[in-house]
């Protein structure tokens, strides 16, 4: 009798084990599954972002110039087919009729200074002649910009030679009565008249 409750207890003592066991088991399981699935989306998300990134930079960098006017530097985008360039007003003010633009891949052309905005808007157009096939950027909608986009800085920061720097941050700021941006992408003295871009490539 003694011997039979012995084999009973024995019995249910196992099975208890048995259950516990595979408890364990399984909560391993899905805790592993649940930490290479967490990485994984992780590490998707970096490729977008990445991707992004690099899509942008690939769409606009033929279309950003350095505008050099014999005294200092700053930059600029091309606009239009018709050879248009867009700089900050203060990159050429005070400075020559003509001065040069350099592309990414080297290329230095004459571009005549052609106006500046009115109302002290700190924006100047640029002409430069006989180019084919120029790379433009297209400007975003109206109020399109909201608090917490992502955006691009492309430009030629600190130095000429520094051509082509890309940097990226987030819209933090957009004062209501002007609309101007503000954002923490980093840029430097010549990158003014440089795009700010949003994830379309857009200015």
């Amino acid at each position: 009798m003694a011997n039979r409750k012995l084999s009973r207890f024995g019995g249910l003592t196992l099975c208890v084990l048995f259950n516990l066991l595979s408890l364990i088991a399984v909560e391993e399981f899905l805790s592993s599954n649940a930490s290479k699935s967490w990485y994984s989306n992780r590490a998707v998300a970096q490729t977008t972002e990445e991707q992004i990134a690099r899509n942008v930079y690939k769409k606009a960098t033929q279309a950003v110039v350095t505008v050099k006017d014999g005294k200092g530097h700053g930059s600029g985008f091309v606009v239009s087919q018709d050879w248009l360039i867009i700089t900050n007003a203060h990159v050429v003010e005070g400075g020559p009729s003509v001065v040069t633009v350099e592309f990414p891949d080297g290329r230095k052309i004459p571009a005549d200074v052609m106006g500046f905005a009115k109302g002290g808007l700190d924006l100047a157009a640029l002409k430069i002649h006989r180019q084919n096939n120029l790379q433009t950027l297209t400007l975003a909608s109206d109020n399109s910009a909201q608090v917490g986009d992502r955006v691009f800085a492309l430009g030629s920061p600190l130095y000429p030679e520094f051509k082509d720097t890309f940097t990226q941050g987030n819209i933090t700021r957009i004062n209501p009565s002007d609309r101007d941006i503000q954002h923490d992408a980093a840029i430097f003295g010549g990158n003014s008249g440089g795009p700010l871009l949003n994830t379309k490539g857009q200015v």
